[in-house]
């Protein structure tokens, strides 16, 4: 039998758990590399939400991201993949 949510939360919280993040990446202009890193906590993290989808296909179907909705997070329920 699986957990639920607040059993999830609530080991977190009395473990003191933290998730760190690191995302790298290729600047295609310079060819520089840039890296972002991050530390979570229990309180920073979205419970039940996923990341909104961010990356759409340019005019000639390349993958773009898009900045605007970098951040967008939704119920994980109501997640819509479009084709």
């Amino acid at each position: 039998m699986g957990q639920t949510w607040a059993e999830i939360r609530r080991f977190w919280q009395e473990s003191r758990l933290e998730v760190i993040v690191m995302v790298e990446g290729i600047d295609a202009v310079t060819s520089d590399t840039t890296q972002a890193r991050h530390s979570y906590c229990v309180d920073d993290l979205q419970w039940n939400m996923e990341l909104g989808p961010c990356v759409r296909p340019d005019d000639e179907g390349r993958p773009v991201v898009d900045f605007e909705h970098f951040h967008d997070v939704i119920p994980a329920a109501q997640i819509v993949v479009e084709s």
